[in-house]
């Protein structure tokens, strides 16, 4: 009769199976949870699904993200430390307040509080529980990124903040660097509960901002407020990463935008100067062709301020109408050379999306 126990062999073959069993269902889990269920609704779908990619954010066990669920102070600090990229050790960050001992949470809530990001109350406590504000968030993730932060700053685009309130210096500059997906509306809501989908936005894009190199963030709006068409994007992010490639990208101010443009139109976009053709040739000017629905700029309508140069003449469209570039809504402006050494200039608007680029025969679409 054989024996009930296994032979050394058969005890091999049996783990191996077993184990191999293992890995099949931990892979089937691993690819289950690549993707999380519950965001494809949300307009900040990239922002969460880039932030869960890198592992800085996590779902729930049903493979949940609950987008629009708040974010408590203990989920946040973990936000905030996994996106600085640190690891605290469990037995070195704990017990640094009477209610963070050594929870799931407590080595982040004591690493971010070593780092000067966090605060607790004055009975000693954090409450890790407690919903975070939108303006306690964008404090946070502001000190988190070590942004230069000014006192007395106003925060004046929104109705409903405070300018002289202790948040106002980290509104403005959350403002300054495009954090903020309420940026162009009126109202901040400043008090209430900052939602996961909105908090994930605020940290992908300062995020972004570190990645690129740049001083703001130039996505455009592409959360709720202000989401934009997939084609858009993709050809906003082409022209953005012409510019991150450059090697002089800066920024200007808008009237140093206007006589860039204006010399660069009177050189033919960029190349060697151009004398303008006569008014009454059939020739048409040989500068380049606007993006496709734009017409050059016309500068007496552009800006009351900018100076006209004498004998330069403007292009009209054909019948004396058609659309023109108006930076009245411009609020950044860029100016990069190109792979091929080229200058190109860029206009956007307060949304991210881009109202002008000039010569168009740069790089971008």
């Amino acid at each position: 009769m054989r024996s009930s126990h296994l032979t050394r062999q058969e005890w091999i073959l049996s783990s191996a199976g077993a184990l191999l069993c293992l890995l099949s269902v931990a892979g089937v889990f691993r690819a289950e949870a690549a993707s999380l269920s519950d965001i494809s609704n949300s307009g900040n779908e990239e922002a969460i699904q880039s932030l869960y990619d890198q592992g800085i954010i996590s779902g729930y066990a049903d493979g949940s993200f609950k987008p629009k669920s708040t974010v408590n102070r203990a989920e946040l600090a973990k936000i905030l430390v996994g996106a600085s990229g640190a690891t605290p050790a469990v037995d070195a960050y704990h017990d640094c307040f009477s209610d963070v001992t050594t929870e799931w949470f407590a080595p982040y809530v004591c690493y971010a509080k070593e780092q000067g990001w966090v605060n607790g109350y004055p009975d000693g406590t954090f409450r890790p529980e407690q919903t975070v504000s939108k303006v306690e968030a964008i404090k946070m993730v502001v000190t988190s990124q070590g942004y230069t932060v000014t006192t007395g700053t106003e925060a004046g685009a929104f109705q409903d903040v405070d300018t002289s309130a202790w948040y106002a210096p980290y509104v403005q500059v959350a403002l300054d660097k495009g954090l903020l997906e309420e940026e162009g509306q009126n109202a901040l809501e400043p008090t209430a509960g900052m939602k996961r989908e909105n908090i994930s936005e605020n940290i992908y894009r300062a995020l972004s901002i570190k990645k690129s190199g740049t001083s703001r963030f130039e996505g455009g709006n592409r959360g709720n407020t202000g989401a934009r068409t997939g084609s858009e994007s993709e050809d906003l992010q082409q022209y953005l990463d012409a510019a991150n490639a450059a090697s002089d990208r800066t920024e200007l101010t808008k009237t140093e935008f206007e006589t860039a443009l204006q010399s660069l139109m009177r050189q033919g976009g960029g190349g060697e100067r151009r004398d303008p053709p006569d008014q009454n040739s059939s020739q048409r000017s040989s500068r380049p062709t606007p993006p496709s629905g734009q017409m050059p700029p016309d500068f007496g309508q552009m800006s009351s301020g900018m100076i006209r140069s004498a004998g330069a003449h403007s292009e009209r469209p054909e019948g004396g109408g058609g659309p023109q570039n108006d930076l009245s809504s411009a609020s950044t402006f860029l100016k990069y050379t190109d792979t091929s050494g080229q200058t190109i200039l860029l206009a956007l608007d307060s949304s991210g999306k881009v109202i002008m680029k000039w010569p168009s025969s740069g790089r971008g679409p």
